[in-house]
């Protein structure tokens, strides 16, 4: 633990001493975690190293729960409207320079970062540097507490604070700890020594979205890049789509067409090169990212019969299959980790069963029903009802109390947001997981989190339910469709375990509950093969013809 420090005999920093009485106390306060602890004043210390390998693991959750509930300037609202905020263009623009880390002592479960961030409001050699740190878990990641010399900084939870905390958040995210990408490494820690005025035209206005992870990756020098506009709604597709001949001359005739630069399709992006009149289109890491299965559909083959319809359906998935290892699955879920739900997730998720929907795939073996094939393709926007917007809206919340709580019992608890996933071996197959979950005593796992609209105050009489998906001696029935979800995503995740997590808004005991879900490689054996009929007989057949989206159209 750190000593004990005197603040009226120790040295006092210059921006200590610039403080009032009042402000004076409220810095005190910050560097105060109990009455046996004090830590020393950061801007105080020296022998800083800037070693990226000792910074601290901060993870999405660690930054909401700390901006949500550590300052009233920071509201829940706030925070989920975070395109909005300054602190990620700060980031994202380069204002971020270089990040230090401090163990302060040994013994210390605390440790510091800090670091300068660009102000945005002067130019030139003007430029304004303002200086940030951050006190945060050596082990855990929680944030304790921070401050900055701007003049909000005191309040713990400015822009430019929460620009550092981003910045560290990327560096997890994209996991350069572990990569030896040197190219990323680079990027994430380029920054900007001061601003200057630019031409109109080569000023991003994009807003910026948590899916950008790094630096400048909002825009490039005035190129830009398809692949952060993909359209779920192929302008190339059925009957009345656009063919290739036409895509071919308008190629010629426009490059920079907005087909070729806001739709991402087999034959928008991938069947059509550059002309020599367009600009180059300029590829990152999105290059490798598998097709849609959707992207098998062929209009001539809507004219077969069923059965040389299924023959030829066949063939193509199995060579699809050829085309994409486990690396090109695992970079489309880096990519639609945020935002959830996001085009370019349903982009995927069409023509596949995802593992929400096994048990109805499996229960309709002998007769699948148009409504949910039309379903899985897509075919129909689904409105949400209020059960599942509740659910949305208290999914964060939810996470946030099932973090605390394993913290409390497991060595080294990390819970990571996660995007789809989809397996090599099986991709017609999906799953999309509320998190990844690691700690050293169980390893890694996957969390599933439902929060019941009907029992929303609290799960009293919920057990004498007839939908109620847990047992009397709380397990998960193995009959119930979360049964099955859960074993389908503990399938194409390839993990062992998952968290099924019930929250609701009691605080009574029961009103919360968390049951370890062990991977049942009995009854994902009896289940593979029902599911893989359905697809191979139903789904498959329409992904290549279409059939039924000509019949509702």
């Amino acid at each position: 633990m750190a000593g004990t420090i005197d603040v009226a005999t120790s040295n006092l920093s210059s921006y200590y001493q610039s403080l009032d009485i009042s402000q004076q106390f409220q810095y005190d306060r910050k560097l105060t975690p109990s009455k046996e602890e004090r830590l020393p004043d950061p801007f105080t210390l020296k022998n800083w190293k800037r070693d990226i390998n000792l910074l601290p693991n901060v993870a999405w959750l660690d930054i909401y729960k700390y901006l949500v509930d550590t300052t009233s300037e920071f509201t829940q609202d706030t925070v989920k409207a975070y395109k909005s905020l300054k602190a990620y263009s700060y980031f994202l623009c380069g204002h971020v320079q270089d990040i230090y880390y401090h163990d302060i002592e040994v013994e210390c479960q605390f440790c510091f970062v800090k670091s300068k961030i660009l102000s945005s409001t002067l130019q030139g050699k003007k430029a304004e540097f303002y200086h940030a740190w951050i006190c945060t878990n050596k082990k855990s990641g929680s944030i304790l507490t921070a401050n900055c010399t701007c003049k909000s900084g005191l309040g713990s939870a400015c822009d430019h604070v929460a620009a550092v905390l981003f910045k560290l958040l990327a560096y997890f995210q994209l996991e350069l700890h572990t990569t030896t990408s040197s190219s990323k490494l680079s990027t994430w820690n380029q920054s900007k020594t001061h601003t200057s005025p630019r031409p109109l035209k080569k000023i991003c206005f994009k807003r910026p979205k948590r899916s950008d992870l790094l630096p400048y990756s909002t825009h490039t020098d005035g190129v830009k890049d398809t692949k952060m506009n993909i359209s779920y709604a192929d302008p190339t597709a059925g009957a009345a789509g656009i063919s290739e001949i036409q895509l071919t001359a308008l190629k010629v005739a426009a490059p920079n067409a907005a087909i070729f630069t806001s739709f991402t399709t087999n034959r928008v992006h991938f069947g059509i090169p550059n002309g020599s009149q367009g600009k180059r289109i300029i590829q990152h890491d999105w290059s490798s990212i598998p097709r849609p299965i959707t992207s098998l559909y062929d209009p001539e083959k809507a004219k077969l019969n069923s059965r040389d319809l299924r023959t030829i359906s066949y063939h193509a998935f199995e060579e699809y299959k050829k085309l994409y290892t486990q690396n090109s699955y695992d970079k489309l879920c880096a990519v639609t980790v945020f935002p959830k739900r996001s085009p370019l997730w349903k982009v995927h998720c069409a023509g596949r069963i995802i593992a929400s929907m096994f048990h109805r795939i499996a229960h309709s073996i002998n007769n699948p029903n148009r409504a949910l094939i039309k379903c899985i393709m897509q075919y129909k926007l689904e409105y949400d009802d209020a059960a599942v917007i509740y659910s949305k809206q208290m999914t964060d919340s939810a996470l946030n109390c099932y973090l605390v709580t394993m913290r409390k019992n497991h060595g080294n608890f990390t819970l990571k947001a996660t995007g789809l996933h989809i397996n090599s071996k099986f991709p017609q197959f999906a799953a999309s997981p509320d998190g990844i979950i690691h700690c050293e005593c169980h390893g890694k796992g996957a969390l599933e989190v439902i929060c019941p609209y009907k029992y929303k105050e609290g799960l009293t009489n919920w057990y004498k339910d007839k939908d109620c998906p847990i047992s009397e001696s709380k397990l998960l029935k193995e009959n119930h469709p979360y049964f099955y979800q859960v074993q389908g995503l503990l399938l194409v995740c390839e993990l062992d375990y998952c968290d099924f997590f019930i929250w609701t808004q009691g605080n009574n005991a029961g009103d919360k509950i968390i049951i370890r879900v062990w991977r049942n490689d009995g009854f994902i054996e009896k289940l593979l093969p029902s599911l893989n009929q359905v697809f191979k007989n139903a789904i498959l057949p329409e992904i290549v013809s279409r059939k039924q989206d000509r019949k509702s159209s």
